[in-house]
């Protein structure tokens, strides 16, 4: 495949895990660690900031956005799975939602509703 044009991406995004890209030519980050959802236009600038972490609910759930990964966009919904996993555990680095990921007992799907443009 032959690339037709580089863009300059204008926003630091902390440690991008999944991107899609929208019929607008929107690209859409799961930012890992930022436990967010980054929308950058089609000239890299970033024009929108999608969701947030809550905390973990008392039965293990995260809520909103930890560690999110993998996106699929359906008409005006997102859905981010949170991939919330202890890194502990593989004997991997530790970084600061560490403490929450060891909390989560049942993974989630988060739906977030994107705004008409």
């Amino acid at each position: 495949m032959l690339c037709r044009r580089v863009i300059k991406i204008l926003y630091s995004i902390n440690r991008p895990d999944g991107l899609i890209i929208d019929a607008q030519d929107y690209i859409l980050v799961a930012s890992n660690h930022g436990n967010e959802i980054v929308v950058i236009d089609p000239t890299g600038k970033a024009v929108a900031i999608y969701g947030d972490f809550e905390g973990i609910s008392a039965s293990g759930k995260a809520k909103g956005l930890l560690s999110p990964s993998d996106l699929v966009q359906i008409g005006n919904t997102l859905y981010v799975s949170n991939f919330a996993i202890d890194t502990s555990l593989f004997g991997l680095e530790q970084h600061y939602a560490s403490a929450y990921t060891k909390q989560v007992s049942r993974h989630t799907i988060a739906r977030i509703k994107l705004s008409n443009e």
